[in-house]
């Protein structure tokens, strides 16, 4: 699908058709969100929408060199851990392979770019780390430990969520282009590109290391640290929204 996307234009239904199909894949090769909680409707209705949304967040963040490959090198560094201590050893080899592939890629990826993810690889990297993310052991402490790939896939997500957001406000269509990402307005507020990415991998990281003690907390630890992380975001996004990206 992102090959074909590099290669000509795909419209955004045609996209988000094949991103459906290429979910409905994995349920039917049973790799999907398996908590008892959920009846199987409800689960495989959410497993497809959590590929979905992290396939298109990557794709999104894709907009600035080493941005998107760097975070999601991280983000599968922490899913290493987590399948490994879940012992999910058919799935850590996996998890290793994208690493090593990320952070090869990232050499020649990082400013100033000579290769480039393009759809056919951000498309890719957020599917994989969607399918790798389903079926780690969260619960071991608190059933709330389910909110950790949330976390380890924190920048993405607040990405994407932002940019709807922003979006929908000024009633521009979700799918068309803005500069609404949180990358750009950090350029607009005196950033390089460089310490853009920086400090995004720094926060790819802090939240790849909360998304791992929420999977060692209680319910109450889990909670406080959701709720400090909720209001951070909010207060983070608040700002961001704040800059005028006119001028």
């Amino acid at each position: 699908l992102g090959l074909i996307d590099d290669l000509g234009v795909l419209s955004p239904k045609i996209k988000l058709l094949g991103q459906f199909i290429a979910a409905a894949v994995l349920v039917k090769a049973s790799i999907y969100i398996k908590l008892s909680i959920f009846p199987p409707w409800f689960a495989i209705a959410l497993t497809i929408l959590w590929v979905m949304a992290i396939t298109n967040a990557l794709n999104l963040i894709d907009i600035m060199d080493g941005l998107a490959s760097g975070v999601g090198a991280i983000a599968a560094v922490f899913l290493v851990v987590i399948n490994f201590q879940s012992g999910r050893e058919f799935i850590v080899p996996l998890s290793i392979a994208l690493v090593g592939s990320l952070v090869g890629f990232l050499r020649y990826n990082f400013r100033p770019a000579k290769i480039y993810l393009g759809d056919t690889g951000s498309l890719f990297i957020g599917l994989m780390l969607a399918a790798l993310s389903m079926n780690g052991s969260y619960t071991r402490f608190s059933l709330l430990g389910t909110l950790a790939p949330i976390f380890i896939l924190g920048v993405p997500i607040f990405d994407m969520l932002l940019v709807i957001y922003l979006r929908f406000r000024r009633g521009n269509p979700i799918m068309q282009g803005s500069p609404d990402h949180f990358a750009l307005r950090l350029r607009k507020w005196r950033l390089n590109v460089g310490q853009t990415v920086i400090l995004s991998y720094v926060a790819a990281i802090m939240l790849g290391a909360l998304g791992l003690l929420l999977t060692r907390l209680n319910s109450q630890g889990v909670c406080f640290i959701v709720c400090a992380t909720f209001f951070s975001c909010l207060s983070t996004a608040y700002y961001l929204k704040k800059i005028d990206m006119t001028l």
